[in-house]
């Protein structure tokens, strides 16, 4: 995040971290939220609205929709991180359900184990993007996949997708 307001915007280094740490505490105070919001309404809907809200808020920073001054850059940095932090609750609801009583464990453990992967790599291939091409692509991409996660998610609601994956999942067996 400070790398994209500083070479992204332009904006100064103390901007970056601002909106990196608002990006963080929304995240915390959304999850807490989340959780009392899980139990009430269906995840998957509540997932796709999500990614989808983090995903324009990034994608209307890097593609210039708003006029981007160091308000609106912590804004839209904690609205992203606010739809993100509610997605966690409602990812532990949708696991729950659709997990074989007695593989809730294991499926949680899938879930869990790809996670750490990809916050493990993800940073290494954004570097590897920002030094390729640019951060505002790297954040570009940032926002597709969360488009993309929300979509995943919206998929699984479908009977027809959802029993077929239900058949093929080694995690239910």
């Amino acid at each position: 995040v400070p790398i994209l307001a500083i070479d992204g915007f332009q904006l100064t280094d103390a901007t970056g971290n601002t909106a990196l740490s608002v990006f963080f505490a929304v995240t915390a105070i959304c999850v807490l939220f989340g959780g009392v919001l899980a139990d009430r309404y269906d995840p998957r809907y509540v997932i796709g609205a999500t990614t989808a809200t983090a995903a324009f808020a990034l994608l209307a920073a890097v593609v210039d929709v708003f006029a981007i001054d160091r308000v609106t850059f912590v804004a839209l940095l904690g609205l992203s991180g606010g739809a993100y932090g509610l997605v966690f609750a409602f990812r532990d609801r949708l696991v729950s359900d659709h997990s074989a009583a007695e593989s809730t464990g294991r499926s949680f453990g899938f879930v869990f184990t790809f996670s750490s992967v990809g916050s493990l790599v993800s940073p290494v291939l954004l570097g590897a993007v920002i030094d390729l091409s640019t951060v505002t692509i790297a954040f570009a991409l940032i926002g597709g996949f969360f488009l993309l996660s929300g979509l995943v998610v919206l998929a699984v609601g479908f009977d027809r997708l959802s029993g077929l994956s239900r058949r093929l999942s080694p995690l239910s067996r």
